[in-house]
């Protein structure tokens, strides 16, 4: 049976590795069209590669003209027989892509640059595992204030003993690149997250307080969002906070040309009220 809702997306890994199999005169293959959560059997016939499961086809002389032209951890949508660029332009962040950093990994955001999630020492889902895991104790409302592609979002969801996940997006392209991406899916899908495209400095200052048991906060780059590291911020996540809440805040890996933040960051919490500001995995945790 068609399962023609689903959602084709591919790399040039992917792309690379049809060609090789179309060079070599081989009449299918398998591959996977959702970076590597599950496999599928292509057909070669006729210049084109056909994908049944998927009711979707693409023409190899595409194929060739993509793999000359972009990189290939580049990804693409397979949109009615047509490969699609998964990437979109802001005038406040530039060009965003989806971006895979390997054939059948778990894919991350490429912004102007900047990766928003570790790609050489772990997985993103396995970094996202990490991170919502410096919240595990704290039961009820939790806000994770960047959902990028959701990864952390998911994890966060998959505590029983969290009720609800209230994720903050302030780029709206972010959302739609997430949508296309299967790994966040789930993130989509889950009746307790509350997604709001909204900047998070601008949602806790609507917010009740003690409205939280805990916070997740993972801010984009420092010298780009420094609102999101500044005292009076971290303000609003101590008031939002119940008493006896959680706060981890993820900054990097503590080198040389971060151990300046992880220093700044501690004042600045204890400034803003927090009793006890301990390391955790790759960032701060901070107790009210």
């Amino acid at each position: 049976m068609l399962e023609n809702n689903k959602i084709s997306v591919l790399s040039g890994y992917h792309l690379k590795e049809i060609m090789e199999k179309a060079d070599e005169g081989e009449e299918k293959g398998v591959i996977s069209l959702d970076f590597g959560i599950s496999k599928t059997e292509f057909k070669l016939n006729n210049e084109k590669a056909t994908f049944p499961e998927y009711n979707e086809s693409l023409d190899l002389n595409d194929i060739r003209r993509l793999i000359k032209k972009r990189s290939i951890n580049d990804c693409f949508l397979i949109k009615d027989n047509e490969p699609v660029w998964i990437y979109s332009f802001s005038d406040e962040y530039g060009v965003l892509k989806l971006y895979e950093p390997k054939i059948d990994y778990p894919p991350t955001l490429f912004i102007n640059g900047s990766y928003m999630h570790a790609i050489r020492v772990s997985k993103p889902t396995e970094e996202a595992f990490e991170k919502a895991k410096m919240l595990n104790g704290i039961s009820g409302t939790v806000l994770e204030t960047c959902f990028g592609l959701g990864y952390s979002t998911i994890q966060l969801a998959k505590n029983k003993n969290i009720k609800e996940v209230v994720a903050c997006e302030i780029s709206p392209e972010v959302i739609e690149i997430a949508e296309l991406n299967p790994w966040s899916k789930e993130a989509f899908a889950c009746k307790s997250v509350n997604l709001h495209n909204e900047d998070v400095s601008k949602f806790v200052s609507t917010v009740k307080a003690s409205s939280f048991d805990g916070i997740l906060h993972d801010p984009p780059n420092f010298n780009k969002f420094e609102y999101l590291y500044s005292e009076s911020f971290y303000s609003e996540l101590y008031r939002i906070l119940k008493p006896n809440g959680k706060l981890y805040h993820f900054i990097g890996t503590k080198g040389s040309g971060n151990i300046s933040i992880y220093r700044s960051t501690k004042r600045k919490l204890q400034a803003a009220g927090f009793s006890r500001v301990t390391e955790g995995y790759r960032g701060l945790i901070a107790t009210k």
